[in-house]
């Protein structure tokens, strides 16, 4: 869930809880500063940018391919497959499906979201498009993947 509507749907409860006689001091109203005023974009070249090296590390992660490591921030490449990145990415791979493998050739990206600090940009799991059955999340495919520009690349980071 997005994080603005999840913050709408918290104050609201907050207020009811509030006017229902919650034993404290009720709270005031939001400012029009902490209200949402809708979500937040990606400008289009960033999230181009980001959307293609997520998809080209997926593509290298199905493929078997040693270049989906150059993908990957050096603390995100030990979190996922430890010291050594190939090795750790082989290992990784004979876990998923054969089907799963097969999916990921073909992923695409096709939106992203701002991510938690400025120069962020988030792609949930849920965001990307299989030509078949989606693979399973889980090890190097991650629930959600953030990326961040290092330099004129876009590594993934988390």
């Amino acid at each position: 869930m997005p994080r603005r509507p999840l913050l709408a749907v918290l104050i609201t409860a907050l207020a009811l809880c509030a006017a229902c006689g919650g034993g404290g001091d009720p709270q005031p109203a939001p400012s029009p500063a902490a209200r949402s005023t809708g979500p937040a974009t990606v400008p289009a070249a960033q999230s181009r940018a980001a959307r293609a090296a997520l998809v080209a590390y997926l593509h290298a992660l199905g493929k078997g391919d040693g270049k989906a490591c150059s993908y990957l921030s050096p603390a995100y490449a030990r979190e996922t497959f430890g010291k050594n990145c190939a090795a750790g990415l082989r290992s990784a791979r004979a876990r998923l499906r054969p089907r799963d493998l097969k999916s990921l050739q073909a992923v695409t990206a096709p939106e992203a979201e701002p991510g938690v600090t400025p120069g962020e940009v988030s792609i949930p799991f849920e965001s990307l498009r299989w030509k078949d059955e989606p693979a399973l999340p889980g090890g190097p495919v991650a629930a959600r993947f953030t990326l961040q520009r290092t330099g004129k690349r876009w590594l993934i980071s988390g």
